[in-house]
């Protein structure tokens, strides 16, 4: 069996990268191409707001929960406070949060606001597990995928 040269071995090397990266590309990119949930067939309200925030109000909160899981939170905390602001609405309000945050993001990530807060990491010693699983048994619980 003969020896690669070097230059065959970088060629190797920049193939498998290529080849790597194509792919980490094509997974990143799947998913649904609308994420956007229908209100009629909605649970009803269980909130006292009883669907009256604005789009103002709810396009805030998708900004600030985008900032906070754009950023890597790997040695960082997250900040709780804009997901507790999504609990505390009513679920027309919360799925049109959903609908804005996937209208403003889901574009450039590839991700639903449900598969971003899945793919964020458990931060021990934090209030953010119990945020996180709260948001995701909200989320679940009206079928946001």
């Amino acid at each position: 069996m003969s020896e690669y040269t070097n230059s065959q071995r970088i060629g190797i090397a920049v193939f498998i990268i290529a080849a790597s990266a194509t792919v980490i590309y094509y997974f990143y990119k799947q998913g649904k191409n609308s994420a956007l949930v229908n209100q009629a067939n909605l649970p009803p309200d269980l909130s006292p707001s009883g669907g009256t925030d604005s789009n103002a109000n709810l396009s805030q909160i998708a900004q600030r929960m985008n900032a906070d899981m754009s950023g890597l939170n790997i040695l960082g905390w997250h900040d709780e406070v804009p997901y507790e602001d999504a609990l505390a609405l009513s679920n027309t309000d919360f799925v049109q949060l959903y609908n804005i945050y996937n209208a403003l993001y889901q574009k450039d990530s590839g991700q639903t606001l449900t598969q971003w807060i899945n793919a964020e990491s458990y931060q021990p010693l934090s209030a953010w597990q119990a945020v996180q699983q709260a948001m995701i048994q909200r989320l679940t619980s009206l079928n946001l995928p």
